[in-house]
């Protein structure tokens, strides 16, 4: 995992509420690589640390229904790694990718469930995340898998030195207008982090960038004009040729 830009991105600095389980070595580390701060009283958003796991908490008193009783923000890779079901050809990711011995950059790692799914089709993958709040939850979930081995970078994608045959991106888009809510983790997911404002001029880089194509997963209903897409029961996977 590589930390080297990390701090060229952390503008703030944040509490880590105290626990008696945290070793004082992992304490350092936390503290010392992320730039937080061991805090007497709760100042949202935090972090915790309890049962070996690291969390990020919100404001409960957020002003939308959603955020009410809503679980604190963790990831577990080996969790997931085990859920990912097996692909099959027909699988919309598995068309948009293409050769399965493409390198690929996922721009936008964010819980990073898409990079696990790219290592379970035994693909190269370089990860990239520019958000500081996530970079110490991703750590530490990579901290309790490290038979995974990921390659996470906390920065911005367009600083990449690589020039990979296939770039990922999972931008934030909208909640689509309907009286169904989306689900409390992405409602909270979708605060802390906040709206991808520069995702066109993320895709122009990409589009330059990549070697034979860009993949965007985007929701069914988005408006968008690929060179074709591979649609799934929830998503679709738009793919330029470049």
């Amino acid at each position: 995992m590589h930390l080297d830009n990390y701090h060229e991105y952390q503008s703030f600095i944040y509490p880590l509420m105290p626990s008696e389980e945290l070793s004082p070595t992992l304490l350092e580390t936390l503290l010392e690589t992320f730039s937080l701060e061991l805090a007497s009283e709760i100042k949202y958003p935090y972090y915790s640390f309890t049962e070996n796991i690291l969390s990020l908490h919100s404001n409960p008193d957020l002003n939308f229904t959603s955020a009410k009783n809503m679980k604190p923000l963790s990831f577990d890779f080996r969790k997931e790694w085990d859920s990912l079901r097996p692909f099959s050809k027909k699988d919309p990711l598995i068309k948009a990718l293409g050769n399965q011995r493409d390198l690929v950059l996922d721009a936008t790692c964010g819980t990073g469930k898409d990079t696990l799914s790219f290592l379970k089709l035994g693909l190269k993958v370089i990860s990239y995340e520019r958000s500081p709040l996530l970079a110490p939850l991703l750590w530490d979930a990579q901290r309790r898998a490290p038979e995974l081995e990921l390659d996470i970078r906390f920065e911005d994608a367009r600083n990449c030195h690589e020039r990979p045959d296939v770039i990922f991106l999972d931008p934030m888009f909208p909640p689509k207008k309907k009286k169904a809510l989306p689900k409390k983790e992405m409602v909270m997911f979708s605060h802390l982090i906040g709206k991808d404002e520069d995702q066109e001029e993320l895709l122009k880089w990409a589009l330059k960038t990549a070697k034979k194509r860009v993949v965007v997963k985007r929701p069914l209903w988005a408006d968008s004009s690929p060179t074709i897409s591979y649609k799934g029961t929830r998503v679709k996977y738009d793919t330029y040729i470049v």
